[in-house]
């Protein structure tokens, strides 16, 4: 998941700025949930699938910042967007945190 989550953080600005936001996050969402399905297949197939398969995973969690930072921009007051984005980002320290 890491090596997905460099690879894709790189054209992540790209691609909002010339697709826009949601078509961005959809498309990311979208290769990331087709690689969750085929965990199993490939975990059947070997090694190498699956670690291809886990870097496809990762592929989604860029695009998520971004909404994060466009959902804060947009429904925050500038006091507290610092708060929002703290509130939008928690599940995923926390999660590496009980794991």
């Amino acid at each position: 998941m890491a090596v997905g989550y460099l690879v894709s953080s790189l054209p992540v600005t790209y691609f909002v700025t010339t697709f826009g936001l949601k078509k961005t996050f959809l498309a990311y969402s979208w290769l990331s949930t087709a690689a969750t399905f085929l965990i199993p297949l490939s975990a059947r197939l070997g090694f190498i699938p699956l670690l291809v398969n886990r870097t496809l995973q990762g592929v989604g969690m860029p695009s998520i910042w971004s909404v994060i930072g466009a959902v804060s921009e947009l429904w925050a007051p500038v006091a507290v967007a610092g708060t929002y984005i703290l509130l939008l980002s928690m599940p995923f320290q926390v999660y590496t945190t009980v794991n």
